[in-house]
């Protein structure tokens, strides 16, 4: 909802520094008709007015703008009406489920690679370890001690 005294921004604030991956505003309805909404908590906008309440379509153009001058994580997302909330909702929970699942992918594919990797090192490893007992039993064989040198 909209606040005449500023809890819609604290509301943008916490949607700014929640740690979100995709945070949106979602403004359904025809934004020229803004000025027919009435802001909720105006009878109380005496005793604070903050002057960020939105009046119009003309406000929520500004707010649009500062989020992308300011370089927000925050998008906004507008509908006409219920039907197309829903259906941009069912659209970005697809979605959201394809990237979540796609980073699960993505990590699994990164865990099978490191263990492939490790497995790689234990051979290398065991092939030096390998290496390295050939040579003491050639040393050996010529008389070199194999031990701690004194």
């Amino acid at each position: 909802g909209r606040s005449a005294v500023g809890d819609h921004v604290k509301q943008l604030e916490r949607m700014e520094s929640c740690g979100a991956s995709h945070p949106f505003l979602l403004l359904e309805g025809d934004v020229r008709h803004a000025n027919s909404c009435p802001v909720y908590d105006e009878d109380r906008s005496a005793e604070g007015i903050d002057g960020s309440a939105i009046h119009s379509g003309g406000d929520i153009d500004e707010l649009c703008a500062r989020f992308l001058v300011a370089g927000s994580r925050v998008g906004v997302i507008t509908t006409r009406d219920a039907e197309g909330t829903a259906r941009i909702l069912g659209q970005l929970t697809a979605w959201l489920d394809f990237a979540h699942s796609r980073s699960h992918r993505q990590a699994a594919l990164a865990v099978a690679s490191s263990v492939v990797g490790l497995r790689r090192w234990e051979a290398a490893a065991a092939a030096r370890a390998r290496e390295r007992e050939e040579l003491v039993a050639d040393l050996q064989s010529f008389g070199v001690a194999s031990g701690p040198a004194r």
